[in-house]
């Protein structure tokens, strides 16, 4: 449990600081399902600007090596911790999901 806390609470933080323009309303939503094909699917959300995206020639933003900072590194192992992969799901905002298998 203490991996699925810290993986949204590092998805809350992100929202925050980078989804939300000050003064704008804005939606994060978790939730954690029965996934059809066993095992719990966590999916994040929020409605906000996107991913964050360097300066630099990369991955595109819509996977999380794209995203720069410390935050989808954290994630990615976050969800590794679980039995799962990170995924970027389509927008608007940012979306990311993680299918695991609960102990």
């Amino acid at each position: 449990m203490t991996a699925l806390v810290l993986l949204v609470n590092e998805a809350a933080l992100n929202a925050a600081k980078h989804a939300f323009r000050p003064g704008c309303d804005g939606v994060f939503a978790v939730s954690l399902q029965p996934h059809a094909g066993g095992g719990l699917r966590l999916v994040v959300r929020d409605d906000g600007t996107g991913p964050v995206v360097g300066a630099s020639a990369g991955p595109p933003a819509t996977s999380p090596a794209g995203a720069q900072g410390l935050g989808m590194p954290i994630m990615r192992s976050l969800a590794r911790q679980l039995g799962g992969e990170l995924d970027v799901l389509d927008g608007p905002g940012m979306a990311l999901a993680v299918t695991f298998a609960p102990d």
